[in-house]
């Protein structure tokens, strides 16, 4: 990028010291390059100059701002959702175009030659990022949960059988985060609606290797088990659901294997290890959670109890922790230096 570099240089070596001048000066660079092809590179740099140049009581009404900004952000995310759950979608979508806008249009938040944006929703979910899609760009987390936004908008869109559109918000939201489970069950309540149900396995599959809370995983299984009911496969989807129950207590899942029960015997002997395994073989999903999901967990505790992060330690002991029997988990702390 030595254009972009070329660009910079000249930009900074313009700088007098005078914080006052500089400030505008580069609110006149970001003019100056607004249509440029690398305007959103330019933009980001001067806004990061402008920023050390602030005084503090400006750096510190900034901070408010962005505060006031966000909280105003996340509640109206819950006004809409309230009000979609009310079935008032006129009203609902009109508190979300403003954030649309803002997170479409604003140079701030849009990827560049160097940096992408995302909106994780936790630690868990970038390591996942980087592991599974191996980005080539630096990542930088978003400063609003923009995927939520478009699980607001996809659940508004999907409440009124609006399908397409309720799918084109959604993977605008995993092109934010394509990690969140919320956002890609969400996704996968479109196609079982569509009744596109290859593209529901092959999507519930990405769900599968990418899960790392028992509650996920449990909806995984029971995801497959509608995908088999729906081929007429009951052994199939009698044995999702069993591996369901394994991480999630859900009525749901209990009632369907009720009428699995009347439809091919009361007398079912339980399924064995054996039998299980078989099945997830045959059906490409995984018997458990993922390991290399919880390879990485256990890297991430591993990294920052040596680098002194307890609470963050913590947080990767935390996932790994539910899958994990007691005596397993202090065998495995023990491999991992504690």
């Amino acid at each position: 990028m030595e254009e972009l570099e070329s660009i910079l240089k000249s930009i900074r070596e313009n700088l007098t010291g005078n914080s006052q001048k500089d400030i505008k000066y580069l609110q006149g660079c970001m003019e100056l390059y607004r249509d440029h092809p690398l305007h959103r590179e330019i933009i980001r740099a001067c806004t990061q100059l402008l920023y050390k140049l602030m005084p503090e009581e400006s750096r510190q009404h900034f901070a408010d701002m962005f505060s006031h900004a966000f909280e105003k952000f996340r509640a109206d995310l819950a006004e809409a959702q309230k009000l979609t759950g009310a079935g008032d979608y006129d009203k609902a979508r009109a508190i979300l175009t403003p954030h649309i806008r803002e997170a479409e249009h604003s140079a701030l938040f849009q990827p560049d030659s160097e940096v992408e944006f995302r909106s994780f929703a936790e630690p868990m979910e970038m390591v996942l990022y980087q592991q599974f899609y191996q980005p080539r760009k630096a990542v930088q987390q978003a400063p609003f949960p923009f995927h939520l936004l478009y699980l607001l908008l996809g659940e508004l869109e999907l409440a009124q059988g609006q399908t397409k559109a309720a799918r084109k918000a959604l993977e605008k939201g995993l092109r934010w985060d394509p990690t969140s489970a919320p956002v890609r069950f969400c996704y996968l309540s479109v196609l079982r609606e569509e009744k596109d149900w290859d593209g529901f396995g092959r999507v519930n599959r990405d769900a599968f290797r990418q899960a790392f809370r028992p509650a996920d995983l449990a909806r995984c299984y029971r995801n497959e088990g509608e995908r088999l009911l729906h081929k007429g496969n009951w052994q199939g989807a009698r044995y999702a659901f069993l591996l369901s129950l394994n991480y999630g207590e859900e009525g749901a899942v209990k009632g369907q294997l009720e009428t699995i029960a009347q439809k091919l015997g009361d007398e079912l002997a339980p399924a064995t290890r054996e039998e299980l395994t078989a099945f997830t073989q045959k059906e490409a999903i995984p018997l458990g959670p993922n390991p290399e999901v919880l390879r990485l967990a256990a890297g991430g505790a591993q990294a920052c109890h040596k680098a002194g992060r307890e609470q963050e330690a913590d947080y990767y002991l935390d996932v790994i922790r539910p899958f994990l029997s007691e005596k397993d988990m202090e065998e495995l702390k023990k491999k991992l230096g504690y």
